[in-house]
């Protein structure tokens, strides 16, 4: 369901993993790769990717993407704390989401 983009930080990504959601990482199985691999894979996957890379934007908007998947985008690290704790329980409570918009169906 969602993809932990390389900056993602691993401990937020393993305790999300011990919450119950499924997380796959960029860091873990395919470490390096481009942005635009990242874009790519996530929307063969249907994944929401997770981030601090402000560059998905970009590419999605500027590049006109087809089918762009869901980027939750995280601005300062030293939130990542409180976030993924607000974050968890989101997910916790939502199994259904729409990917074009983001918002629990």
């Amino acid at each position: 369901m969602f993809l932990a983009n390389e900056n993602f930080p691993r401990p937020s990504t393993v305790w999300l993993r011990e919450a119950g959601i499924i997380v796959r990482s960029i860091q873990e199985d395919f470490p390096s790769i481009s942005d635009k691999q990242v874009l790519q894979k996530a929307i063969n996957d249907s994944l929401i990717i997770l981030t601090f890379d402000r560059d998905y934007g970009e590419l999605i908007f500027r590049h006109q993407t087809k089918n762009p998947p869901a980027v939750i985008f995280f601005w300062k690290r030293v939130l990542i704390l409180y976030l993924q704790e607000k974050f968890c329980l989101l997910l916790y409570k939502r199994t259904n989401w729409n990917l074009k918009t983001l918002l629990p169906l």
